[in-house]
């Protein structure tokens, strides 16, 4: 890769920014993990650019210095990660594995600011097994680095829906934007007409097999507002899509 290509590809580098670098600041780079995916996977050679970002900042490095177990770079610029309103929180519930992980990538491609996993009454009760979450959790980091989603969403392990919309904290906040996406819902463009759509916007849709009567009364009483988003009916993972995107363009 040329340092003349407009394609300048984004990794995630924990403990890299300390918040003070400044243009032209050299850095050596000897963590493994890092220096494989650059020399092996990205086979990246002296000159070359790439973006270099954790959840507060963002720069953009140059190779100068090159070898199997190490490699420095300079600083060429450097940014504070800009903060964005309105913060969206996505109830997702544990779909079948791949829509799920289409849905987890989808959400960080389009920048939800959390993640939680929910159990909803039709929904699986839980994660296959550990490394699925963990799966989880590095397809959150894929969709940042390709959408160049510098501050990328925090994914949280599963909780019962019914249990999140009675937490205390929850409840408190009767200022904030919630939607459930459903088919008989309101237009979103009615919607838009009277919500506030820059303030925080907690966004769920149901799974595969729908959300129960009894889930949606006990969404309504806390406050949920139905939206829906065609004419027609949408899998799960599209209106993830599709939601997520009209709420975070807006």
């Amino acid at each position: 890769m040329s340092h003349k290509d407009t394609h300048v590809f984004a990794l995630l580098v924990h403990d890299f920014w300390q918040g003070s670098e400044q243009t032209g600041t050299t850095k050596l780079i000897s963590d493994d993990e890092v220096v494989h995916r650059l020399v092996k996977v990205l086979r990246c050679s002296l000159h070359d650019q790439f973006i270099f970002f954790d959840r507060k900042h963002h720069g953009v490095v140059e190779i100068v210095q090159l070898s199997k177990r190490d490699l420095t770079v300079k600083v060429l610029n450097f940014q504070v990660n800009s903060d964005r309103k309105p913060h969206i929180v996505f109830l997702l519930p544990l779909l079948k594995k791949e829509a799920l992980e289409e849905a987890v990538y989808s959400l960080c491609e389009l920048g939800a600011d959390v993640i939680q996993l929910v159990v909803t009454q039709k929904s699986r009760q839980k994660l296959l097994h550990a490394k699925e979450y963990e799966r989880l959790q590095n397809i959150v980091i894929a969709a940042a680095e390709q959408s160049k989603n510098y501050n990328y969403a925090t994914l949280h392990e599963p909780k019962k829906l019914s249990d999140i919309i009675q937490e205390p904290d929850f409840k408190a906040q009767k200022n904030n934007n919630k939607i459930v996406f459903d088919g008989v819902g309101q237009s979103f463009f009615d919607i838009r007409s009277h919500v506030p759509l820059m303030q925080d916007t907690y966004l769920l849709v149901g799974p595969e097999a729908g959300l129960t009567e009894q889930e949606m009364v006990a969404l309504k009483d806390s406050n949920f507002i139905a939206c829906r988003l065609t004419l027609t009916t949408l899998r799960a993972v599209q209106a993830v899509a599709i939601g997520t995107g009209l709420f975070r363009t807006i």
